[in-house]
């Protein structure tokens, strides 16, 4: 069973950040965190 990883205020910060800037997807900042896409649209 995989373990919950945390993820820091300023990981998600930018994560949010990176998600919302214009002509970004959520899929393509998942990708370029490294995280899958259901992180990055919770």
């Amino acid at each position: 069973m995989r373990t919950r990883s945390r993820h820091t205020y300023e990981f998600k910060r930018e994560a949010v950040r990176m998600a919302t800037a214009p002509g970004n997807s959520i899929a393509s900042v998942a990708s370029d965190l490294g995280v899958d896409r259901s992180v990055v649209a919770d």
